[in-house]
Parts: C-alpha cells; structure tokens; sequence
C-alpha cells in the first residue's frame, strides 16, 4: 500500500509538473499577459488596457491605428470614395487608442466630428442628438 501511495504521488507530481510547462509554454505565446488589475470600460465598451496602451507609444504605430480608423468611416459616410478628414489626433488618456477629428463626406453637409476606437466609430450627424461634445470632451481633448 505504501508502494501503491508513493507511486500516485509521483504521478501527480510529474502531471502537474507537465501542466505547469504547458502553461509556461502557452504564457511565452504572441499574445501579451493579460493585467492582473480588474479591467474597466470606456463608453465604446472598450476596456482599459496597459499593455494595448503602451504599444501606441510609437508615432507610426499612432498614425496606423489613425488610418484604420479613417478605413473604418468610410463606409458610413454617402459618398465614401470622396471623404475628406481633418484635424484627426491620436488619443489614449484612457488607456484606450481613440482617434478623433471632422471628415466630410463628399455632399453639401460640410465636415462632420468623429471619435473611433477598436469597438467602433460614432458620427456626430448620426448621434440621434446630433451632439457630440459629451464623447468630444471625455476622448479628445
């Protein structure tokens, strides 16, 4: 019987030391730690992100993220082919890239304020309110 016990805890140690490895192993993958502090939410539903927040500490990493975001727009937009954008600044006060500036969509309507992040993109002429300033305030400045 003590054999018997003596062997099981063998096993269960070398199992758990097989586990530990594959867990080490899947750790060292592409993907970033996730933080170990309770993530939160910004208005987009984006959450607060450290490590997504120092990965945007490079201007052309910044302008890239800005790019996509203007890619993102255009589809919303009438004549998308025709879009024109500017002032578009890079912002991440709140641990989240967020990109924000005017892009006019090719019609009479003039320039139109936008803010877009990784969960989406809102236009100011498509806010039921047609007023921006509160998403503006908390993102952009």
């Amino acid at each position: 019987m003590a054999m018997r016990r003596a062997a099981n805890t063998a096993f269960l140690v070398i199992a758990l030391a097989l586990i530990a490895t594959a867990v080490g192993l899947l750790r060292k993958s592409d993907q970033p730690p996730v933080p170990a502090e309770q993530p939160t939410t910004d208005l987009a539903g984006s959450t607060y992100d450290p490590i997504a927040a120092a990965l945007y500490n490079d201007a052309a990493k910044q302008q890239a993220f800005i790019e996509q975001s203007e890619t993102a727009i255009r589809p919303h937009l009438r004549h998308p082919e025709s879009a024109q954008f500017r002032n578009v600044r890079f912002y991440i006060g709140s641990g989240v890239p967020i990109a924000c500036g005017e892009v006019s969509g090719g019609d009479d309507s003039g320039f139109d304020r936008f803010v877009a992040g990784s969960a989406g993109q809102v236009l100011e002429s498509q806010m039921v309110s047609h007023n921006i300033s509160g998403l503006w305030d908390q993102f952009c400045r």
